[in-house]
């Protein structure tokens, strides 16, 4: 993902396709110019954009659906900041990944991959489901790892809320 890609994902949190990259250059020095005057057209120009970041089809999972998947391999990763899993813990098997560091980790050697997060790197073809407190989070994420050539995302559609209601009505 190229500079200009992850400065917009960053304030943004959307993510474009890589046919937007130089309309999107504009973008990028409208955002994070720190006295933006901001003209008409810039700011419609910006509007398209977003209107046309990429869109994921995603299956959602239940919890149940989410533990057997992990159960059997799939990776669980949990893209909320390392503060709130510190507060809420993790789904079982799942590792986390902050969502600010995520396509750089899925681009890291293998080797480091699992050396810092104790799992082998998912391949772009791979299952993968992501996490989060509600479902936002996983959403941006998922995106993000189409926009980067990732196809076999899944969502935990209720992220951790629904892992905690799963648990007292267990």
């Amino acid at each position: 993902m190229s500079l200009v890609f992850r400065r917009c994902f960053r304030v943004t949190s959307v993510v474009f396709t890589r046919s937007q990259t130089s309309s999107l250059q504009n973008c990028t020095q409208i955002i994070s110019s720190p006295n933006a005057h901001y003209r008409r057209h810039e700011t419609s120009q910006f509007s398209r954009l977003m209107a046309t970041a990429v869109q994921p089809n995603v299956v959602n999972l239940s919890i149940p659906e989410v533990l057997e998947a992990g159960k059997n391999g799939v990776p669980i990763i949990d893209v909320r900041e390392l503060v709130e899993i510190h507060n809420t813990g993790l789904i079982p098997g799942s590792v986390n990944i902050p969502l600010g560091h995520l396509i750089e980790s899925m681009h890291m050697e293998p080797r480091d991959f699992k050396e810092r997060y104790t799992i082998e790197r998912p391949g772009k073809n791979d299952k993968i489901i992501l996490s989060c407190q509600s479902g936002n989070r996983s959403m941006k994420a998922i995106t993000a790892l189409q926009a980067d050539g990732f196809t076999n995302l899944l969502n935990n559609a209720g992220g951790w809320k629904a892992y905690e209601e799963f648990k007292k009505g267990k």
